[in-house]
């Protein structure tokens, strides 16, 4: 067994342990009967939602593009998008997908450093938009946070933000980063380059912005989705709930412990919802409806990239 294989069983075993616990005092019969009732017009609009917001980060991807020569159109960058949803959604690690952008998004004078450093900033972009969203929907129920200890969860995301952004754009700790990065021979030279085009950004605060209220956007969908599905689910919260627990088990969801965050986005769900009301019952079959939706979103990026791979073997044919 290969050492990534022997992670991929870990990951998958503290997933599996994880929905064992959280399911433990679960009433299966009323959670299957939660879900039938679910009804089929509400989940379509959430996924059509979902659709729209993936939309919305391959326009954000086009944006930060801009600061670099000789940009892809952003049909192409949709096109990779969705097909970097489905590999990240279907292979272990949660990264293929970033990897594939990179890799198509390439040429022979850019290299590959520009297109990682605008993916790595997308996706930095995509955690603010994240944060600030928890903190703001937090804010609006900032009673009800302190009275159920979860305030001190949103000063840690926030002060993880801040640590973050010095990390990979001041420039002091930049300079330091770089010094030791000159040690590691050829792979601290890759790296320092990366950095390099990430730090381009500073001098494009306007551009910068603009992705920014893109990833507003598309967050602002992705949580209006999973509101729409509560509703299915007879779920009847306040709208500052959904704002502040949502990113929260996104931001959850992205630690690389599981597999896809297996066990750890609907222990988020559960932990989160049930402190407010909600039945454990409800909350995880929010949690699967949730990742329901996100398979099939991965299906319409496999979709895409079978639609290309046909396309491109009748050329190879013609």
């Amino acid at each position: 067994m290969t050492r990534q294989q022997r992670g991929v069983l870990i990951k998958s075993l503290i997933g599996l342990v994880l929905l064992a616990l959280v399911g433990r005092s679960v009433d299966w019969e009323r959670l299957g009967e939660l879900l039938q009732q679910a009804r089929p017009g509400p989940v379509a609009l959430a996924f059509a939602l979902f659709l729209l917001a993936c939309a919305l980060t391959a326009l954000r991807w086009r944006v930060l593009l801009g600061a670099f020569p000789k940009s892809p159109s952003l049909a192409m960058l949709t096109r990779i998008s969705f097909i970097g949803v489905f590999l990240n959604t279907f292979i272990p690690g949660g990264v293929a997908g970033d990897l594939v952008r990179g890799y198509r998004i390439q040429d022979s004078e850019r290299g590959q450093a520009p297109g990682y450093a605008s993916i790595f900033t997308d996706r930095f972009l995509g955690l603010c938009g994240l944060c600030l969203l928890a903190v703001i929907g937090a804010a609006t129920i900032m009673r009800e946070m302190i009275d159920v200890g979860l305030a001190g969860i949103f000063l840690g995301i926030v002060a993880g933000l801040i640590g973050l952004g010095l990390f990979f754009y001041n420039r002091r700790i930049g300079r330091i980063v770089e010094s030791l990065l000159k040690r590691l021979g050829d792979t601290g030279t890759k790296v320092s380059r990366l950095l390099e085009a990430i730090r381009v950004y500073r001098g494009h605060g306007g551009r910068v912005a603009l992705a920014l209220g893109i990833t507003f956007a598309s967050h602002l969908l992705f949580v209006t989705a999973v509101a729409v599905l509560a509703r299915s689910l007879q779920i009847d919260l306040a709208w500052g709930h959904f704002l502040a627990f949502v990113p929260v088990i996104a931001l959850l969801s992205a630690v690389p412990l599981s597999v896809n965050g297996l066990g750890i986005r609907e222990a988020g769900y559960v932990l989160l919802f049930t402190r407010v009301g909600v039945v454990r019952e409800q909350a995880l079959g929010l949690s699967f409806l949730h990742f329901g939706l996100l398979i099939l979103l991965g299906l319409v990026g496999g979709t895409v990239l079978a639609i290309e791979t046909l396309a491109g073997d009748r050329k190879a044919l013609a």
